[in-house]
Order: C-alpha cells, then structure tokens, then sequence
C-alpha cells in the first residue's frame, strides 16, 4: 500500500536480542524476510536499528534497497555492538542507503550519533 501511495513505510527493526529472538518465534522468521514475504520491503521502506541481522537479512537488504536509520548510541548503550556483528560497514560498502540517527534524546545529546559511529 505505501508504494502504491508513493509514501515511505517506516518502522523500528531488529532493535535489540530479546525482541527479535521472540519476534522470530512468534512469527518463524525474521522481520526482513517477513517484510519481504509480504511485499513491505524495497525502496520506499526505511527501517530503523537493524542491530540483530543475519546473512539472509543482509542478502535482502541489499538486493531491496530498503533505507536503513542506524542508532550508533543506542546499539553500543544497550551493549547490542558489540557483542553482536554490526554489519553496517559492510552494507555502507556495498550500496545500502544508510542514515544515521538518534531515537532517544533525552538519553543521548543531539549531534553525537556521527561520532558513536566512529566508535
């Protein structure tokens, strides 16, 4: 409905390892693969965090072209990169379109998500 309306969908993704194990659960797969499923993924689509991927969302990623808004802050504040692989440089690399950006200011200061990015 979104590109048939020439509008972007926008959503919060992949944010954290708790809710995306039980997203995966309840549902069978991951967010992309389901978004891709039901047509939701491509160009008009901006996902927000993608912190919890793996090769299959990367493979989609690339080949969709959906926009991604990554939380350098929040990633490393809620200790989600590292442990876990940060594949925004790898998808920066290889074409993704890839924002950055602050979900929660209050936590953390305007301007510092290019900086936490260099991290």
């Amino acid at each position: 409905m979104a590109t048939d309306s020439n509008v972007i969908f926008w959503q919060h993704q992949a944010f954290e390892p708790e809710g995306d194990a039980q997203e995966r659960r309840k549902f069978g797969d991951a967010g992309t693969v389901r978004m891709h499923r039901l047509g939701a993924l491509g160009p008009n689509t901006t996902l927000a965090h993608m912190n919890m991927l793996d090769e299959r969302d990367v493979e989609l990623i690339l080949a969709m072209k959906p926009g991604l808004s990554w939380c350098p802050n929040n990633a490393m504040g809620y200790r989600i990169t590292p442990p876990h692989k940060c594949w925004f440089p790898h998808l920066y690399r290889n074409g993704a379109s890839v924002s950055l950006g602050v979900d929660t200011i209050i936590i953390h200061p305007m301007g510092i998500a290019g900086l936490m990015s260099l991290y």
